[in-house]
């Protein structure tokens, strides 16, 4: 086996395990495996893995379900996070829908959606099935590896793009005026940005002209006076 060949996870002792294990593998590095040759090497592989010479392959066609912990990570994160996020864009581009049109038809709100699609939000399980049915190209590798937690985060050149730039720069000329008002009629605290609804809308100005609705609808968290009677942590010593 070659310096660039990924090892085969310990646990696989089938052909049809070790078929699945690549399919999963070539999915997370953006590989189709589109060819005999590569369902031939793979085949070959397993065999030199599970020493297993006399076994007939399953065949090309072969369904992938449960067997999958190589393409299973706890955490997706740098080139197999940015080439999980490039399939599902292109799956998403695939369907020809836009972000809105697919939230409607999946029940959510539609930078929830997007956030989805950058892999910064979890798919639940219940959703799953709808979204696969809203963008057909959603395979079950692809599904099972959105269902991850995500290691959420943001690329700090993101600053940058002046769309961006301008709702950052918009906010902090607003902040004192927005904490102002926030105290004045909810008390000492902050919005959530957990429990939180946002999304994206347009109307039409008077003129005309069209007009982005931005709406950050988030829970009020007060701050709590900590009383020492309420403290259920064991004090230190």
């Amino acid at each position: 086996m070659g310096h660039d060949e990924p090892e085969y996870d310990s646990g696989i002792t089938t052909l049809q395990q070790a078929d699945c294990w690549w399919r999963n593998r070539a999915t997370q590095i953006g590989i189709r495996l589109q060819t005999r040759k590569m369902a031939l090497r793979a085949s070959l592989l397993a065999r030199r893995h599970a020493n297993m010479s006399k076994m007939i392959s399953p065949g090309f066609g072969v369904r992938c379900q449960s067997y999958s912990p190589a393409a299973m990570p706890s955490i997706v994160r740098g080139q197999d996070r940015k080439d999980l996020v490039r399939q599902l864009l292109e799956a998403k581009q695939a369907s020809g829908k836009t972000y809105t049109e697919i939230a409607k038809e999946v029940g959510l709100t539609n930078l929830y959606t997007a956030q989805l699609f950058q892999h910064q939000a979890e798919l639940k399980e219940g959703t799953a099935p709808l979204l696969q049915k809203a963008v057909p190209g959603l395979t079950n590798d692809l599904v099972a590896q959105m269902k991850v937690s995500p290691l959420r985060q943001f690329d700090p050149q993101l600053i940058q793009d002046p769309l961006v730039y301008r709702l950052y720069e918009a906010v902090m000329h607003y902040g004192e005026s927005i904490k102002a008002i926030g105290n004045e009629e909810f008390g000492d605290g902050i919005m959530s940005a957990i429990d939180m609804f946002a999304s994206i809308d347009d109307v039409e100005g008077k003129l005309g002209e069209k007009r982005l609705v931005l709406t950050l609808n988030g829970k009020w968290l007060p701050h709590i006076e900590q009383r020492a009677e309420n403290n259920t942590a064991k004090p230190p010593k």
